[in-house]
């Protein structure tokens, strides 16, 4: 595990996005914290990503490539599931009030 790489973040809801943001800040997080707004983009980033990132954040419902497929092509990727990045489904949902 690489603690001092990016965290992937991939969160289709901008308001999602600002919470999870939020929460790192708070938490005093200083990995640098890359979104993705879908799997798809995110898959072909980590398929050419050679630093290992320090885990992966997912939400299940996703346009493109949805959270559980991306899971199952990272696993089936033998360089990408050799890398064991940590992997963690989200679901939120942001509201006001």
């Amino acid at each position: 595990m690489n603690k001092d790489g990016d965290i992937i973040i991939i969160e289709d809801d901008q308001g999602d996005q600002l919470l999870i943001e939020q929460a790192f800040q708070e938490l005093g997080y200083t990995n640098k914290r890359i979104y993705f707004p879908d799997g798809l983009e995110a898959l072909t980033y980590l398929d050419g990503q050679t630093p290992l990132p320090f885990i992966i954040l997912s939400d299940i419902n996703l346009p493109k490539l949805d959270g559980l497929e991306l899971r199952r092509r990272l696993k089936e990727n033998a360089s990408l599931n050799l890398k064991c990045i940590p992997y963690l489904y989200l679901r939120l949902h942001s509201t006001r009030m």
